[in-house]
């Protein structure tokens, strides 16, 4: 990146967040023109490592009743990129094909552009993990976010875009009280 790079991305990251998170009907309708593949990917990189970041500094704290291990969080900050990468592709995927099926026009890159858009969201599901209903909180707000992404980038009727949105939200839900 270099100190110049590395300073811009950072900002474009923490822009993106910010506009994503305040202003998510403009944000997510708003079609770029043309965005690598590439960029939403390191985005989604990076909210992942501060994500295991997160975890790491929780662990070390005491605030979970994970074992404390300075390998372990080590792996754990290295490792977290690589399956945030791994599963946002997936669910992207996912979306992507359910967002088509009812009646979306957008291409999948911009399916990607909403997941990694979504990603900063990580590090609050880190930390409220482990503070009961509180940790629905993170999950909800991603899933409105989700809501306007259906809407905004492919054009989803708002019926659809919510519908889809509350469905996935019950089975994350679900699995998360089976576990």
């Amino acid at each position: 990146f270099g100190e110049v790079g590395g300073l811009m991305f950072l900002k474009e990251v923490f822009v993106e967040a910010r506009e994503a998170a305040l202003r998510p009907r403009d944000f997510f309708g708003r079609r770029p023109e043309a965005e690598s593949w590439s960029a939403p990917a390191a985005r989604l990189a990076f909210w992942g490592f501060v994500a295991g970041l997160v975890d790491s500094l929780v662990v070390v704290l005491g605030l979970t009743d994970t074992p404390d291990s300075p390998l372990l969080n080590v792996l754990t900050t290295a490792a977290f990129p690589i399956f945030t990468l791994f599963f946002g592709v997936v669910a992207a995927g996912l979306l992507h094909l359910a967002w088509k099926l009812l009646g979306g026009t957008a291409p999948l890159a911009a399916t990607w552009r909403a997941a990694a858009a979504v990603s900063f969201t990580m590090p609050f599901d880190i930390v409220a993990g482990n503070l009961g209903l509180m940790s629905l909180l993170p999950m909800l707000f991603r899933y409105w976010l989700l809501g306007a992404a259906g809407g905004g980038a492919h054009g989803l009727r708002r019926g659809r875009a919510w519908g889809l949105v509350c469905v996935l939200a019950f089975v994350e839900l679900l699995s998360r009280t089976l576990s």
